[in-house]
């Protein structure tokens, strides 16, 4: 998020200044102004305070592996609640990334723009190169404030990640647990199955074919 003074036309800025200053006094004005913003009310500070969050969200440390607890809720997500934590995060991230690409790509075309918007005759040739030197010193200054928050933005999402996979393959380990001991259960209900029907099915066919004996005997002896 840029000043405001850098959201308009910087010719326009430039003719609304005082006309006793001279271009370089004109730009430092815009500059100092916008260098304030950068350090304490602009985008970088404000993903900042949002990397802040996310460490105090997704905390890890040493002391987490002997509390039993609190290690089975990294490992293990019942109410999914952790992985929507962890896409929310990962997605917060991406965002805040593309947020400064884009703001950094703004200031870009804001430079590309003074230079095509500037009137030669209006400014000697001085003022203009110390405009150039203001810019290049501002523009280090972001690019070097951006290079930080997206390393730390790299080093968060590859620790958000780390913890992600690890829940899932946790998750996945448990499930495939439970999956081999119902296939256990089916196993040995099959086998008894198996083993013991036909027992008492002969069982029940000898009982009848006894019967039929019993009955055939009878008639022969009795009619």
């Amino acid at each position: 998020m840029l000043h405001t003074t850098f959201l308009s036309s910087p010719t326009t800025i430039i003719r609304s200044l005082i006309p006793s200053q001279t271009l370089a006094e004109m730009y430092w004005c815009s500059a100092v102004s916008s260098h304030d913003c950068l350090n304490t009310q602009d985008l970088g500070t404000w993903l900042e305070l949002r990397l802040d969050v996310i460490d105090r969200a997704v905390k890890v440390n040493l002391n987490n592996s002997q509390d039993e607890d609190v290690w089975m809720a990294f490992m293990f997500d019942q109410s999914f609640l952790r992985s929507k934590l962890y896409f929310t995060v990962l997605e917060t991230l991406r965002i805040s990334n593309a947020s400064i690409k884009d703001t950094f790509q703004r200031w870009e075309e804001l430079h590309e723009q003074w230079r095509q918007e500037l009137e030669p005759k209006t400014f000697d040739e001085v003022d203009v190169r110390a405009v150039e030197v203001g810019w290049e010193a501002v523009t280090r200054t972001v690019r070097t404030r951006a290079s930080v928050l997206q390393c730390r933005i790299a080093r968060k999402t590859e620790e958000v990640k780390s913890l992600r996979d690890g829940l899932f393959n946790a998750t996945a380990l448990r499930e495939a647990t439970k999956g081999v001991e119902l296939n256990k259960a089916v196993y040995i209900s099959t086998f008894v199955t198996v083993i013991f029907n036909p027992v008492s099915f002969l069982a029940i066919s000898h009982l009848n074919l006894t019967l039929a004996l019993m009955i055939a005997i009878a008639q022969l002896l009795f009619l």
